[in-house]
């Protein structure tokens, strides 16, 4: 008789279950709020003041009461000119009668006449007076900023864990048999 062993191993079985990566994410949040500044100026207009009444009476324009007293004045003197110029002439027409001359009366005539006096001068004599007043600037600033406001972002693992679970696939066994009769017998 024989024995015959037959042996089967046992298997064990793994679920594995790997880990994957989720990941929840929420990104930060910044918030920039400017504010301009500002410059308000205030400049009033300068004033400018120019006195040219001297350039006027240096080139003889006065003022109309002065100039009507001048005119009055030079007309006056001009009225009693005039007269003697008369007077000058009746005597020298009565001079002709008294044997003088014709033609030196229309000489002397042409002499008076043919004199014309002239000064040379730079007019104005004086330059205008100049003025200036000027008005103080005035400034107002308001100044500006800037204000930030941050909410952080987040990151939120929600990976789950890797397992592993071990289970028997085959059960682990040992047969043994005989082989051959159950007598043995020698002859």
């Amino acid at each position: 008789m024989d024995l015959r062993i037959s042996q089967q191993a046992g298997l064990i079985g793994l679920n594995i279950d790997k880990p994957g990566v989720r990941l929840s994410i929420s990104p930060p949040r910044l918030s920039v709020n400017a504010q301009v500044s500002e410059i308000n100026i205030h400049s009033p207009r300068a004033e400018l003041e120019i006195d040219q009444s001297q350039c006027w009476t240096d080139l003889g324009a006065r003022k109309p009461v002065e100039y009507g007293k001048e005119c009055a004045s030079q007309a006056y003197q001009q009225g009693l000119e005039g007269i003697a110029r008369r007077v000058a002439e009746g005597e020298s027409q009565a001079a002709i009668e008294k044997g003088g001359s014709v033609v030196n009366l229309i000489a002397s005539r042409f002499k008076a006449e043919a004199e014309c006096p002239y000064t040379i001068a730079f007019i104005p004599e004086h330059p205008p007076q100049v003025t200036v007043k000027a008005g103080e600037m005035e400034a107002e600033a308001s100044e500006g900023g800037i204000s930030t406001s941050l909410q952080p972002g987040r990151v939120e693992n929600h990976t789950p864990w890797a397992k592993v679970g071990v289970y028997l696939q085959q059960k682990p066994a040992i047969e043994v048999k005989w082989v051959g009769s159950y007598f043995d017998g020698v002859m």
